[in-house]
């Protein structure tokens, strides 16, 4: 309910945000475009039109964006397994999340750690 009165009261940029964080502190879990509208006081169709409006991607699109930010910080500032690394971001198959961290970045998750440690040496 908290959620939904500030999804209304506030600016768009905090609307945004507001999401982003609730899709943040539950990254390993399955959060459905339903749950996550129903958080926000949206019907699912409003929060998907909304997102495509801003950012030009569906709510999966959008939550594998949020999944990626997260995993980048992962691999920059820890030394965990890759696999661990795609389950803190709430994807449980290794194979999967190296092919949406490849389309989101360019690189695999391995290149992406091995890049990073190269610029801080």
């Amino acid at each position: 309910r908290a959620l939904q009165k500030k999804w209304r009261s506030q600016s768009p940029r905090l609307r945004y945000k507001a999401l982003t964080n609730l899709l943040r502190e539950r990254l390993p879990e399955r959060v459905p475009l339903t749950e996550a509208a129903h958080a926000l006081g949206l019907s699912p169709s409003a929060l998907s039109q909304r997102l495509r409006r801003r950012f030009g991607l569906n709510y999966s699109r959008y939550l594998a964006h949020i999944r990626m930010i997260h995993a980048r910080e992962l691999l920059r500032r820890t030394q965990l397994p890759i696999l661990e690394v795609a389950r803190r971001c709430g994807i449980r198959d290794a194979a999967n999340f190296a092919k949406v961290f490849k389309q989101c970045t360019g690189v695999s998750p391995t290149e992406y750690r091995e890049l990073c440690r190269n610029r801080h040496k």
